[in-house]
């Protein structure tokens, strides 16, 4: 198994059965342990020469993008914005949350909270 293979495979949160706010909060606390890595993943995806790696991060992207298009139909997130758009904010409040305890400037049990509350908070339909 290669370097990107090993570790992607153990990314949490694979598939996300339920309601898709739960499911979300369940993905984010599951990542918790990991941003650094998913972080490296999305900035570095389009300068991996493997395949292998693309793909990897494909899958990933493609999931979490998923989780976001059903809780769209189910009315559970906005749609005036798109679930690219949710998607790519939730790996930068990743990174920023990661940044933050990081630097100590946040708790380390924080991190689903922050990521959690502020993305829901943007993408709830009520």
């Amino acid at each position: 198994m290669n370097k990107v293979a090993a570790p992607t495979a153990t990314v949490p949160g694979r598939g996300f059965p339920g309601p898709a706010p739960e499911a979300l909060q369940r993905l984010v606390s599951a990542c918790e342990p990991v941003p650094g890595f998913l972080t490296l993943l999305y900035t570095q995806s389009q300068d991996f020469d493997a395949n292998q790696a693309k793909e990897a991060w494909a899958e990933i992207d493609s999931e979490i993008r998923q989780l976001f298009e059903r809780g769209q139909r189910e009315g559970a997130f906005r749609t005036d914005l798109t679930a690219v758009w949710f998607t790519e904010a939730l790996y930068n409040l990743f990174a920023g949350a990661a940044w933050v305890i990081q630097v100590g400037r946040g708790a380390p049990r924080d991190f689903t909270h922050m990521v959690t509350e502020l993305l829901l908070h943007g993408v709830s339909g009520s």
